[in-house]
């Protein structure tokens, strides 16, 4: 990019206190800006402005170092106030770097607008009339791409929108997919339950069967009681009887006494 630095008004008769500290001010930052170094630059520009404000010299200095930083929208600023100004060469440098400003923002028609103005206040510029041809080429490759852009967009639009469409039926899945896994849990407990449940009731059938067998021996042994004692009772009536024969006859004997 084309710089044109101004270095500091020309003041007629002697030059105040306030003025000389405005010039080495703006004299620093113009060292500053040579060397690179641009925020420093800028500072110094900026303290020059509080020495001497409203200048439209110092504005200019500002916007060349803040375009360097990148800041355009500001830089653009200052170029603007740079233009109230009788300086006629000092309003063609602002337009010309004005319309590098837009230039690099990528805004070709105002670029055009800014590099016209440059060449109605100089003609013969032959950078203003290279960057005007530049800026018209680059805003008909640009017209040319809108169309593309906007279809481009709308693509994105229509996918964002099937997205968000989908995303509820997405949502629907995953809730379901959520529901099976819960209810196959809850089937597996269930089963797992069940398992358990018959497990214990053939144990307690077992334990049922076992106790009934047990009842059956107290039974059977019952039995043999009985049987026992009905022999025993047998015998001891035949041994009654036995016995009432024998009483009987030796009651009966009626022999003599010889």
């Amino acid at each position: 990019m084309r710089y044109i630095l101004i270095i500091a008004l020309a003041f007629v008769g002697a030059v105040p206190a306030a003025a000389k500290s405005y010039v080495s001010l703006n004299e620093a930052g113009n060292q500053a800006f040579q060397k690179g170094d641009f925020p420093n630059a800028l500072d110094l520009y900026h303290q020059a402005e509080m020495e001497r404000p409203e200048t439209p010299e110092i504005y200019y200095n500002q916007g060349n170092a803040l375009v360097e930083t990148g800041k355009y929208d500001e830089a653009i600023d200052k170029f603007q106030k740079a233009l109230n100004t009788d300086d006629v060469h000092l309003q063609a440098q602002a337009y010309f770097n004005g319309g590098n400003s837009y230039f690099k923002k990528e805004d070709y028609r105002q670029a055009i607008e800014w590099y016209q103005k440059a060449l109605e206040l100089n003609p013969t510029d032959m950078d203003a009339k290279y960057n005007l041809e530049l800026a018209r080429n680059r805003l008909r490759e640009q017209m040319k791409r809108q169309p593309e852009d906007q279809q481009q967009q709308q693509q994105q639009q229509q996918q964002q929108q099937n997205r968000d469409q989908n995303q509820p039926k997405d949502q629907q899945q995953k809730q379901d997919q959520q529901q099976q896994q819960q209810d196959k849990k809850q089937e597996q407990q269930q089963q797992q339950g069940d398992e358990k449940s018959k497990e214990g009731q053939q144990d307690r059938q077992q334990q049922q069967q076992m106790q009934s067998g047990e009842k059956q021996d107290e039974n059977e042994m019952s039995k043999e009681d009985a049987l026992r004692i009905l022999r025993a009772l047998q015998e001891k009536e035949e041994d009654n009887l036995k016995n009432a024969k024998r009483f009987k006859v030796e009651g009966t004997y009626h022999g003599k006494d010889w």
